[in-house]
């Protein structure tokens, strides 16, 4: 419901001569003579007009600020134009804002300040209005809002603050439009729309409450998100805590057990039985060549026998006694050499034996090893120094 401000008031109101806020610059020359100037200041002399320099008159911002350091808020100006035209351009203030331009004669120049001034005021206040009615109904409520903020800081009508509600409540600005709803019912206690005023303020607190719930809610489940995520993180840096502890423990433990393996290895080292057999063996291997090595001795013995009693040499003829001389000769070297190549054969095997388990060394933490990988693709070999 729109309800907007009409402007009944506005026409009806009294114009003041001239109001205690507002302040008078000038006369200034734009074009005019000096004795046009000093006419126009004597016209002025009973409203007390301020001097300003001739080039500010056609600058707002400069006006403005000419007014607030006068203490003012609404600054007219006086200018003098050729022939003596006079100009008055009535500024607002806190905007910066020319609120309209009037000619007037020299001799209605004292009585003209005021009322041109609020009738520029209530003129601009009007357009505002308008301007924001034009953009109220197009749906453009911020700029709406703007222009009738405007409006109501040049003419403070309480019927601009129901308008100014209106856009609030449309914005959704509820704690705003409830505002501007009782401070239009205290400007206007008996107005004719105060039900319709009444029901919107109503109406307006129950969708603030519903917005406040909601962002209660959303402030709620934004909290139960924060707070899941915050576990969910410090739960993964726990566990990570506690993978990485384990790990570290595992990996102590497995010093801790290959350290005992070695120091074990270096205690029983030389009780390791493989040692034993190779001392064993080599003993025994040694024996078996010492024992070839003799009856090799013996067998060329017999050979050096069997040679100096010519029993190999067939031009001779050598009697019975010593053909049987020659064959125990024969048959002892026979038997010297098999016993000799036995053993030799044995004991080189036995004490080969025993330099592959020196050299293989059993129970030495230090010596290679190697790890034998086998995939269905490839064979893989890797040897540990």
């Amino acid at each position: 419901m729109r309800a907007l401000l009409v402007f009944l008031s506005l026409v009806a109101m009294a114009v003041p001569a001239f109001a205690d806020t507002d302040v008078v610059l000038g006369p200034v020359a734009t074009g005019g003579s000096a004795a046009q100037v000093s006419a126009a200041a004597k016209a002025l002399a009973s409203l007390s007009p301020h001097p300003v320099a001739a080039t500010c008159v056609a600058n707002p911002a400069c006006l403005a600020k000419a007014g607030a350091d006068a203490g003012g808020k609404r600054v007219i100006a006086v200018s003098v134009g050729k022939g003596g035209r006079l100009t008055l351009i009535v500024v607002d203030v806190e905007g910066a804002l020319v609120l309209g331009e009037h000619d007037v004669k020299q001799k209605e120049l004292p009585g003209a300040v005021g009322k041109v001034a609020e009738e520029a005021t209530i003129a601009k206040a009007k357009a505002l209005f308008a301007e924001g009615n034009q953009h109220y109904s197009l749906g453009e409520f911020d700029q709406a809002m703007a222009s009738y903020s405007l409006a109501y800081r040049l003419k403070p009508l309480p019927a601009f603050l129901f308008n100014i509600a209106q856009c609030h409540r449309k914005l959704g600005h509820y704690k705003e439009s409830i505002a501007m709803y009782q401070n239009y019912l205290v400007g206007v206690p008996d107005a004719p729309n105060k039900d319709v005023v009444e029901s919107l303020i109503k109406e307006a607190k129950d969708r603030q409450a519903e917005q406040d719930k909601r962002l209660a809610d959303q402030q709620k489940m934004q909290a139960d998100l924060e707070a899941k995520r915050i576990a969910a993180e410090q739960k993964t840096a726990e566990d990570a805590r506690k993978s990485k502890e384990a790990d570290a423990r595992a990996a102590e433990e497995r010093r801790q057990a290959e350290a005992l393996r070695i120091q074990h290895e270096k205690e029983t080292y030389n009780r390791h039985p493989s040692r034993t057999w190779m001392i064993a063996t080599a003993v025994l291997g040694a024996a078996g060549l010492g024992v070839g090595g003799y009856f090799a001795v013996e067998e060329r013995s017999m050979q050096q026998k069997f040679d100096a009693n010519t029993c190999g040499d067939p031009t001779q003829i050598l009697s019975a006694a010593s053909i049987a001389t020659c064959r125990g000769y024969r048959d002892d070297g026979q038997r010297d050499a098999t016993l000799a190549t036995s053993f030799m054969i044995g004991g080189g095997a036995v004490l080969a034996v025993s330099a592959i388990i020196f050299a293989i060394d059993p129970g030495n933490v230090e010596r290679p090893r190697a790890q034998v990988a086998v995939t269905p693709s490839s064979i893989g070999m890797m040897v540990h120094w």
